[in-house]
């Protein structure tokens, strides 16, 4: 039967009406595997030798069978992972995806479609340069040969590995879920390699609809194993960071990564072999949890690469310009990144896959269905991309620096414990059994990045804890979180990095203005807070199980309980799950906490765990003024008509109000009061508050956590209606806990001054990291902001007349 297709991308998309299943399923544990020599085909031949007893055929190019079986064993061992014995499971079949019948004799291929049960089919070039007709042989031919070897003899599932680049098409669909079929599109797909995955899925849903089981996984950029850190040196991600360390510039583009890693990949694909499907199946496969363009840009930074940002034509220049030489990465793709398709009305390839032009990729039923079979992506964080780090610079594909990347070893993590629980359990000769620490990733990126510059282990891991407090003493367990805050000066490095690549008069007023910045001193004061002793206090935070004393490896910080069981934990882009039984527990928490410290103002100035410029932010208006007119293009759409104005006038009036904030009876507030920080543990009577994370405890009203609390979780049709509701509760509150009497007026102009300072000190914030990583809460708060702030001046000025 003749493979030979026509040379379009549009009739190559119409499979030989002749090739259809006629035989029983079959029923063979063996599989056919191409591409095993590839980057993802090496990782799914691991993932099956590890976790299942199928035997495996692989289709190599190499001259002679001992040749293509030493090309396998080289596969297996890229990979980084160790272990992996192929027990005589393993067959390496000498042919050619491009060639007629892989280029093998009738009577082997015939063999073959008799022997295997089904085909994983995941080789294909991989090329963002190469035209349609470049990829046309290895893709389209290879596809037809699987799809004949699948239907010939018995009938046998077909597993292949597409891309999510179909979906990406100038006029097409702005949002693909797993039900899109973009064959339609195929003309107006601007990349040659996603026009042939897309034929390829053509031939595919055809063959499904004769009776064939098939599966097409479309993938978004494969990045590095997560385990060994092993990456594929020429693939996009990898060329792109090279390039950029070469170049020492950075496109400022909003560009999601949503790369999934290669092993997560290969286990998804033997979940699916082992459960094959009755016709099509289509799932896509994507990073839930993204990471930004400019936010690995600041991790190279971070790491010692002297880069910076750069608008994108200035960007694109310097790709095209290869006499320049600048970055030789960059310059061998610059058919891709400098190519201008017609549909895109002079605009850059590279723009198709930005911020507001990318599509939207839905995967609700793949998410389920990887869930449901327990598959798990890890998430893109600083432990991970730190692992790549090592790999990149132990191959020399990127060069050292003075910053060094994080071990992998748990030592200085199972030593800082056992010190930790020796001193705080009085017990001297205790000693560490069973120690497992899985990193965790807060929702704070300056606190996850300030990890990088640290000499010593800094950062959050979730420990599963035996330990015996004697020899002869009984075993104990725990479930805890350790937390190692990162020094000052890694915190002000990353502050400063981030300021930097945001802009230089941000950079210059972050620089004057360090000492007074609210995490200083944070370490020390969230253990002296939960080991302080106030009830009205302890209660409403994770139970403390050790402090953790800085050590020549490791940070100090503190081991806590791992909050299980509870509801609405870091909830700030889950807001809609806030019930008013929730505020409720949460004001009434306030009214406790706020007690502890007020009227007794001057003794909460003399702890020496206060920050050091706590009473004098009035001195940092000239950083307040640079956050001000940095943020101002974000909040404008989301303020209201007037609300731009308002937020200069804030700013330009600071004098005046200032002084009136000062004077405000002033206790211990949060100062981080929001979803991000909370989460409600359950009781008989209710929730109860949980707030942790009291690094940026300060002196300031007890009403500026009440309307940083508000800014977040009223619904915003509401949030004015609601307000006056939730600050009489406040005030009832605190007068009860403390015995004190509050006038009402005074209450409220104290929540308007309170709203004021949110907008000036802390709102801003929030946009600096919004370039790195988007902040999806922020048009909320920022509009809910703008409601109440119009409300509560409103109703103050009705009050007064």
């Amino acid at each position: 039967m003749s493979t030979m297709l026509a040379a379009t991308p549009r009739e190559d998309a119409v499979l030989d009406a002749a090739i259809a299943p006629n035989g029983a399923p079959a029923t063979s544990s063996t599989v056919f595997l191409t591409g095993a020599t590839g980057f993802l085909g090496a990782q799914v031949l691991a993932e099956i030798l590890r976790e299942t007893d199928w035997r495996v055929i692989c289709l190599v190019r190499a001259d002679d069978s001992a040749a293509a079986a030493q090309r396998v064993v080289d596969a297996l061992a890229a990979t980084g992972r160790e272990g992996i014995d192929t027990a005589g499971r393993v067959t390496a079949l000498c042919g050619d995806l491009a060639e007629p019948d892989f280029g093998l004799a009738a009577a082997d291929f015939d063999d073959l479609a008799a022997t295997v049960g089904q085909i994983i089919h995941c080789a294909a070039e991989v090329s963002w340069n190469r035209s349609y007709a470049r990829l046309r042989g290895s893709h389209i031919d290879g596809t037809v040969t699987a799809i004949r070897l699948a239907c010939l003899g018995p009938r046998k599932a077909l597993h292949f590995v597409s891309t999510l680049a179909v979906c990406y098409v100038p006029g097409g669909p702005e949002t693909v879920d797993e039900t899109v079929d973009m064959a339609p599109y195929l003309d107006a797909m601007p990349l040659g390699y996603a026009q042939a995955k897309c034929v390829a899925e053509s031939l595919l849903r055809q063959v499904a609809a004769r009776g064939l089981s098939v599966t097409i996984l479309r993938c978004g950029l494969i990045c590095g194993d997560s385990v060994s850190g092993v990456s594929n040196h020429d693939d996009l991600l990898s060329r792109m960071l090279r390039g950029t360390v070469q170049a020492r510039i950075a496109a400022d583009v909003d560009w999601a990564l949503d790369c999934v890693p290669v092993d997560t990949v290969a286990q998804a694909l033997r979940l699916l072999a082992e459960d094959v499907p009755a016709g099509l199946r289509v799932l896509h496969q994507h990073h839930d949890e993204p990471r930004q363009w400019r936010e690995m840009v600041l991790w190279l930074r971070l790491n010692g690469y002297d880069v910076t940002l750069v608008p994108l034509d200035e960007w694109l220049a310097m790709v095209g310009d290869r006499d320049g030489g600048r970055a030789p990465d960059l310059h061998a793709m610059q058919a891709f990144f400098l190519a201008r398709p017609p549909s895109l009305e002079g605009r850059s390839l590279t723009e198709l896959y930005l911020e507001p032009n990318r599509r939207r990729i839905r995967a609700t039923h793949s998410r389920a269905w990887f869930d449901a079979r327990g598959l798990v992506t890890p998430r893109l964080d600083a432990h991970l991309l730190d692992r790549y780090l090592v790999r990149y610079r132990r191959t020399g594909f990127l060069p050292a620096t003075a910053v060094l990347p994080k071990g992998e070893s748990d030592r200085p993590l199972r030593a800082s414990v056992t010190k930790g629980l020796r001193a705080t359990l009085h017990a001297p000769t205790l000693e560490l059994g069973a120690f497992e620490a899985v990193p965790l990733s807060g929702s704070g990126v300056l606190s996850e990045l300030s990890t990088v510059t640290s000499a010593r282990c800094s950062g959050l891991w979730r420990c599963s804890i035996e330990f015996r407090r004697s020899t002869e003493g009984p075993a104990e367990s725990l479930d805890a979180v350790l937390k190692l805050r990162s020094t000052e000066m890694d915190q002000d490095a990353a502050t400063l990095a981030v300021a930097d690549l945001c802009s230089p008069h941000l950079a210059t007023a972050f620089r004057a203005h360090l000492q007074g910045l609210a995490y200083r001193g944070g370490g020390a004061r969230e253990i002296a807070l939960a080991t302080g002793g106030d009830d009205r206090l302890t209660r409403f935070m994770p139970r403390l199980h050790a402090v953790i004393p800085p050590s020549d490896e490791a940070c100090g910080g503190v081991l806590e309980e791992f909050l299980d069981g509870v509801d609405l934990i870091d909830s700030a882009d889950a807001v809609e799950q806030w019930r008013s039984e929730h505020i409720d527990a949460a004001v009434h928490a306030l009214g406790q906490i706020h007690a502890v410290w007020l009227g007794r103002e001057a003794a909460l100035l003399r702890q020496p765990w206060l920050a050091r410029g706590a009473d004098d932010l009035g001195g940092m208006l000239p950083l307040w003024r640079a956050l001000g007119k940095f943020s101002a293009p974000l909040f404008a759409p989301h303020l209201g008509a007037h609300g731009a104005s308002t937020q200069r006038a804030l700013l330009a009036q600071f004098r005046h109000w200032w002084p009136r904030w000062r004077a405000l009876p002033r206790t211990l507030v949060h100062n981080d009061f929001n979803p991000r920080n909370l989460a409600f543990r359950r009781s008989g009577t209710g929730p109860v508050l949980c707030a942790y994370d009291w690094e940026l405890a300060t002196i300031g009203p007890p009403q500026s956590d009440l309307a940083e609390l508000l800014c977040f979780v009223l619904p915003s049709a509401e949030a004015p209606q609601a307000a006056q509701h939730w600050l009489d509760l406040h005030r009832r509150r605190l007068e009860e806990a403390s015995g004190c009497s509050i006038a009402p007026a005074a209450w409220h102009a104290g929540f308007v001054l309170a709203l004021r300072h949110y907008m000036v000190s802390r709102l801003p914030l929030y946009a600096m990291i919004d370039r790195f990583k988007p902040q999806l809460f922020l048009a909320r708060v920022v509009g809910n902001w703008a409601s109440l702030y119009r409300w509560a001046e409103t109703a103050e000025g009705a009050t007064h007349s």
